[in-house]
């Protein structure tokens, strides 16, 4: 593969080429930047590519500044639009410009390597085994024309082991690691929790391939759903449910999921909810019993304090009891859900649950609000339970 970036930015079609520098084959009508001629060039804080004529819809202007990312139509492209995903993506980091014409704007552009990329440089590197709209945040640079820029990208560091990570959107690029170009190397790899070492690919869409997040503070571990079937990690419980008081486990499953509660650093926090409810980490059966009001026996294990749970709105009670779920071969919001999934949102209802429980303060108004969801799309977020255990705590996951 070419390892060239020809682009167009503004216009229909490309009106400038660049070639990276370590491109073996340079394309036609290409021209670099010498140091040399960058070293003599005025510095400015941004530039305009494109512009906007009147009565003519789609002709439009986009600004760039230093420190944005953009996006990039690869040289050898069959189409000029191509995919979101196939576009390669730079960051700015300075922009000159030639004193005596105007035109002559470059940038100094970091560039952000696919995986495909990567794997062209590493001969064991799967590429399979990560997002198409993945990368790798490299120390390889380059001059770029201005007018090689196509748009402005949105680009995102995703922290797997934060549990408050911001939803990353379909049309969001992101990366987890780092890749060194001099030495070839990667940094940073994504975490291999599971049983089988596979890390996390979020573009999988079968549903074996569904990760489930355990967030005790002694796990933070995801496990591929195939992998915990594999290790038998299922509830004996839920395989005989007649109904949901029948378990052998002193505390139901659906309550074994609404009080796992994560620890949440407090650099992570991200709303009211975040910082304010109740944090444990304590097994089920390790757990402060409620305060109870009239309670019904279920059976000689099971004590259910119906009239307490009532209180509660059900939507808020169905997210709390969801396990935290991500990737593609869930029924989450495909353009915000598939990579990061609802692991935040799931722990804001778990601790806003566990706060009106403890203060019985079930008459909260805009308690979405502490979700971070409008109220008409909390169900989309709740997954099935499928019975799973954690290998490691064998808690509900």
């Amino acid at each position: 593969m070419q390892k060239k970036k020809q682009v167009g930015v503004g216009t229909k079609v490309p009106t400038k080429h660049t070639t990276r520098t370590d491109s073996e084959t340079p394309v036609e009508g290409s021209r670099t930047l010498s140091q040399e001629e960058w070293d003599t060039m005025s510095s400015y804080k941004s530039f305009v590519v494109g512009s906007e004529l009147k009565g003519d819809p789609e002709s439009h202007s986009q600004k760039f500044f230093v420190g944005n990312y953009g996006i990039i139509v690869p040289a050898g492209s069959e189409s000029l639009v191509p995919d979101l995903h196939e576009h390669w993506v730079g960051k700015i980091k300075e922009i000159r410009s030639d004193p005596d014409d105007n035109s002559e704007v470059w940038a100094k552009v970091q560039w952000l390597w696919s995986a495909e990329d990567v794997a062209e440089q590493r001969k064991r590197f799967d590429s399979n085994l990560y997002g198409k709209m993945e990368r790798f945040l490299s120390n390889k640079y380059d001059f770029v024309h201005a007018e090689c820029f196509q748009d402005l990208a949105s680009v995102v560091f995703y922290d797997e082991s934060n549990i408050m990570q911001p939803f990353i959107s379909e049309d969001t690029f992101y990366y987890r690691s780092t890749y060194d170009y001099k030495r070839n190397h990667i940094m940073g790899k994504p975490s291999a929790t599971c049983l089988c070492g596979v890390h996390y690919d979020p573009d999988k869409e079968e549903k074996d391939s569904i990760m489930h997040f355990c967030p005790r503070a002694s796990c933070k571990r995801s496990y591929h759903t195939s992998c915990l079937r594999k290790a038998n990690s299922v509830d004996e419980s839920w395989k005989n449910r007649d109904s949901r008081f029948k378990a052998t486990s002193t505390v139901p499953r659906y309550l074994q999921l609404e009080r796992m509660l994560p620890h949440i650093p407090a650099e992570q926090t991200r709303s009211p909810a975040d910082s304010v409810f109740l944090t444990t980490n304590a097994t089920p059966s390790q757990m402060p019993p409620r305060k109870r009001r009239p309670s019904v026996t279920a059976s000689q294990d099971t004590i259910v304090n119906f009239d307490t749970h009532a209180l509660i709105p059900l939507s808020l009670l169905a997210l709390a009891r969801s396990p935290m779920v991500k990737g593609a071969g869930t029924t989450l919001p495909r353009n915000i859900g598939v990579v990061t999934g609802n692991i935040a949102v799931v722990a804001r209802a778990r601790k806003l649950l566990a706060h009106l429980m403890e203060s019985e303060d079930f008459a909260r108004d805009n308690w979405e609000e502490s979700i971070g969801l409008p109220r008409e799309d909390i169900s989309t977020w709740v997954e099935e339970d499928e019975g799973l255990l954690c290998p490691n705590c064998r808690g509900a996951i």
